[in-house]
């Protein structure tokens, strides 16, 4: 997929109702999941690792949360 095949203006989470950042990776594995049909776990623990190697958080509570899913076959965002 390329950069301009992304729809980022409809594809972002705003103001979801999410309590920390964990609940946050938890919403996007959960609507990944629901569109690929892979385990939430499979997604949600990849999120997890990439976050702890640095956060994608830009403050004010926006970031691009991101992380390579070998289960995945082609790039996913959030709906």
């Amino acid at each position: 997929m390329r950069p301009h095949e992304f729809h980022w203006q409809r594809e972002l989470l705003i103001k979801a109702p999410c309590q920390d950042r964990r609940s946050a990776l938890q919403a996007i594995a959960s609507d990944i999941s629901e569109r690929t049909g892979l385990e939430a776990d499979s997604i949600f623990d990849p999120l997890v690792e990439r976050e702890a190697l640095g956060s994608t958080a830009f403050g004010g509570g926006f970031a691009l949360p991101h992380a390579l899913v070998p289960k995945l076959r082609a790039p996913a965002k959030v709906h």
